[in-house]
């Protein structure tokens, strides 16, 4: 293994590469199903079925993706291909999503929406899992990582505040919600084309991978007996399973609980603003005490915070500004310590079975976040049908307290169960050493 530090160029150039993820990603979670409900006229539950069945046949071609790139042999290495090919369909792809076709039946909207969205996660794809695989080969350095990730971290968080500012403001600049969402999917398609581009013009792979006849399916195989990575997927399931839970429903929370819809961006800055600055924070206490105890501090804060959130009348903008502020720390360590430990795992799985396989790890990751996901916004998008959801109109008890619910005890009942698993997991500083040195002293020995 080769260098362990980076330059700040390099890291500020992958860094970079989450832009075009990061914001994709959060328009999609804040605004998408709204869009369905509320712009393009579907009916929730088909609405929350557009993002399952678009989900679930992507999340196929996730663990595949990952399996090919580690298997990617150019002059380039085997990631990088991937990032410039993928740029144009990524963008493209993403603006065709706010494209309205108007239909006649819900059927035609439905078979429709699913498959653009189908191929917009197919897009996303072939960027995001090549670019996930790339951090463990640009360092295998314990903290250097956690370094790299809040780089990249940061760019994500700065560019998720973009995603739920900007669009807002863009659809209210024009006279019809219809056309606004279109241009704002045109400038954010353009945009998210230059994500992978930047990771493919300013980083070099360092931590070589072995070739080997594995599989596929013996790859996958080995994947699963990984105990740590195991772990370590549950606890990012779990805290990203309730963020995507407060992202889809954050919008009618504001919107029809709270009586604040024209607020919805500052309240967006605040909760991402804070997030951002306080991620220097979160690497030095990491340095300090470790990933999990950081995982531990961070999250828990995040579930004191969704209950009063829970009971915020409508009106209380003082307490969601602050309440929202107070977030950000949660939100903070969700987006350092989950993709932080997932190197530590891989090394693991190297130094036990001596195959080195980033790809099909995070293939397979993405596969198991996007069945999450997607699960997740179809049983969203069936409780506000069942409780007699009607958009853009007053909602009765039914609905406003099931969003409540969703928004607060729901959502911190999935992080809690990120704590628990966090409790669990075995790796820390010194148990990572010793892994690169088993695998040190195997390459030596080759």
């Amino acid at each position: 293994m080769s260098q362990t530090y980076l330059t700040r160029k390099e890291k500020l150039a992958y860094g970079f590469g989450d832009n075009g993820l990061s914001m994709s990603y959060t328009i999609i979670s804040f605004f998408f199903l709204f869009y369905l409900t509320d712009v393009a006229g579907l009916n929730p539950a088909l609405a929350g079925g557009v993002v399952l069945i678009g989900k679930l046949c992507d999340a196929i071609t996730d663990p595949l993706v990952g399996y090919l790139s580690d298997r990617t042999t150019t002059k380039w290495g085997r990631r990088r291909p991937y990032f410039l090919f993928s740029s144009i369909p990524f963008g493209v792809s993403f603006f065709l999503l706010w494209v309205p076709i108007p239909f006649s039946t819900q059927l035609g909207l439905f078979v429709y929406n699913s498959l653009l969205y189908v191929l917009f996660t197919t897009s996303y794809t072939l960027f995001a899992v090549p670019y996930m695989s790339l951090t463990p080969e640009l360092t295998p350095n314990y903290d250097e990582r956690t370094n790299l990730t809040a780089y990249r971290m940061a760019f994500s968080i700065i560019a998720g505040l973009v995603a739920v500012v900007i669009p807002q403001l863009i659809v209210h600049s024009f006279a019809t919600p219809q056309t606004g969402f279109m241009i704002m999917g045109a400038i954010f398609g353009i945009l998210i084309t230059t994500s992978p581009l930047s990771v493919f013009f300013g980083t070099k792979e360092r931590v070589s991978g072995n070739e080997d006849s594995t599989s596929f399916f013996q790859g996958v195989s080995l994947t699963l007996k990984n105990r740590p990575f195991l772990i370590a997927l549950a606890i990012f399931l779990f805290t990203w399973g309730a963020i995507d839970i407060i992202s889809a429903v954050f919008i009618y929370f504001i919107k029809y609980c709270l009586l604040l819809e024209g607020y919805d961006s500052a309240i967006f800055g605040a909760l991402f603003i804070s997030a951002v600055v306080q991620l220097p924070l979160w690497v030095k206490i990491s340095e300090k005490y470790g990933k999990r105890m950081t995982y531990l501090i961070g999250i828990g804060s995040m579930i004191v915070v969704l209950f009063p959130i829970f009971l915020l009348g409508a009106g209380q903008l003082t307490g969601v500004f602050v309440l929202a502020i107070l977030a950000g720390a949660g939100v903070s360590v969700a987006h350092v310590i989950p993709y932080s430990i997932l190197p530590d795992c891989i090394d693991y799985g190297q130094s036990v079975t001596g195959k080195r396989m980033e790809g099909i790890y995070y293939g397979f990751t993405t596969f198991a976040r996007k069945v999450t996901t997607s699960i997740s916004i179809f049983i969203i998008g069936q409780v506000l049908n069942w409780t007699g959801y009607v958009a853009n109109q007053t909602q009765n008890t039914a609905t406003i307290w099931a969003i409540r619910s969703l928004i607060g005890p729901a959502a911190a009942l999935v992080l809690a169960l990120g704590i628990i698993f966090m409790l669990k997991f075995p790796i820390d500083r010194a148990s990572h050493q010793a892994i690169i040195n088993s695998i040190q002293d195997h390459n030596a020995a080759m």
